[in-house]
């Protein structure tokens, strides 16, 4: 059988392992969150849609835009 290795390695499609969330970064998520779209939101703090969207599911950050 094979055995796991106990050391991360990258695969194919991965660019990096990511940069860790600095808590200015998460902070200004807060402060923006609901009233921008959030592929914008992810654009002004570089990093991708898809870490914006899963650091917000993890530190409960709703994205969803509310309408005026």
């Amino acid at each position: 059988m094979y055995k796991r290795k106990h050391t991360y390695e990258l695969r194919s499609n991965q660019l990096s392992h990511g940069r860790p969330w600095g808590e200015s970064d998460i902070e200004s998520v807060r402060e923006i969150a609901g009233t921008t779209h959030s592929k914008l939101i992810a654009r002004q703090i570089n990093r991708s849609y898809e870490s914006l969207r899963q650091m917000c599911k993890r530190e409960g950050i709703s994205l969803r835009r509310i309408r005026n």
